[in-house]
C-alpha cells in the first residue's frame, strides 16, 4: 500500500503534458529526381517519368529541438472521403502531393496525416487544405530558382539556393540533401519552409542546412535532372 501511495503522489507530481504543443510547421517541398536518385531501390520504386517540378512531401508540427511533438492527441484515422468530397482539393492534391513511388496517392496522405496531421489541431480537411494553400503559395519555387541561372543538370553552391530563395520569398528556407546514388555526389532533395504555428505566416528557420549538404556555404550541390 506504501509504495503505491509514493507511486500515485510522484505521479501526480509530474508537470502536466501539453498535447500536440509544437513551435513551428515545416513545409516540405521534395525535388523528385533527387528524392528519386537517393538509392537504387527507390530509383527502381519511383514512377517515371518524375515531375520536373517541386512537390509536396508534408507539412510537420516541429520543436525547436528538431523533434516531433509528442504525445499526439487521438485523431480519426485517414479517411480518403474528407480529400474526395471536396474536389478542387482532391484536384490540388493529386497535381501537388503525388506520391513518387509506384502505390496509390492516397496511401502517402494517409501516412502524412497519421504521422504529423494528428498532431496538429486541424480536421483532415483543413490540415489537407492549408498544406496545399501553403504550397500554391510557392509554385514558382522553380522559376525562381531558374530566374537565377539555377537550372537542373547542374551543381551550385549551397549559398545560392538559399540566397535565392530569401530574395524570392524573404524568408530563409532550410536546405535537405541526400547523395546520388551512382555519383554519391551531394545533391538537394528539399527545401522546406518554417511556417508559424497558426500555419498562416512563413517565418524564417532558426536552421538552414541539413547535415547531409555540408558544412561550407560555397559546397556545390547537385540540382539532380
Amino acid at each position: 500500500m506504501k509504495v503505491f501511495f509514493v507511486f500515485f503522489v510522484f505521479l501526480f507530481c509530474l508537470p502536466p503534458i501539453v498535447l500536440g504543443a509544437f513551435d513551428f510547421y515545416l513545409l516540405s517541398l521534395q525535388w523528385p529526381p533527387g528524392y528519386c536518385y537517393q538509392s537504387n531501390s527507390t530509383y527502381n520504386q519511383c514512377k517515371q517519368p518524375f515531375p520536373m517540378s517541386f512537390t509536396i512531401h508534408g507539412l510537420w508540427p516541429q520543436n525547436y529541438s528538431h523533434s516531433l511533438p509528442l504525445p499526439c492527441p487521438q485523431a480519426p484515422p485517414f479517411n480518403l472521403n474528407e480529400v474526395t468530397s471536396d474536389p478542387q482539393l482532391f484536384q490540388n492534391m493529386n497535381a501537388l502531393w503525388p506520391n513518387l513511388l509506384r502505390v496509390k496517392n492516397s496511401i502517402f496522405w494517409g501516412n502524412e496525416w497519421t504521422k504529423h496531421g494528428t498532431c496538429t489541431t486541424f480536421t483532415q480537411h483543413d490540415y489537407f487544405q492549408t498544406t496545399c494553400g501553403l504550397a500554391l503559395s510557392l509554385n514558382q519555387l522553380l522559376g525562381e530558382l531558374q530566374n537565377n541561372g539555377m537550372s537542373p543538370g547542374r551543381s551550385y553552391p549551397l549559398n545560392d539556393y538559399k540566397a535565392t530563395i530569401e530574395s524570392a520569398y524573404n524568408v530563409t528556407p532550410l536546405i535537405a540533401c541526400n547523395r546520388h546514388f551512382q555519383s554519391r555526389a551531394v545533391q538537394m532533395f528539399e527545401i522546406r519552409f518554417c511556417v508559424d504555428p497558426t500555419a498562416n505566416d512563413f517565418i524564417n528557420c532558426a536552421w538552414t542546412v541539413s547535415k547531409s549538404c555540408g558544412s561550407s556555404s560555397s559546397s556545390p550541390i547537385a540540382f539532380t535532372m
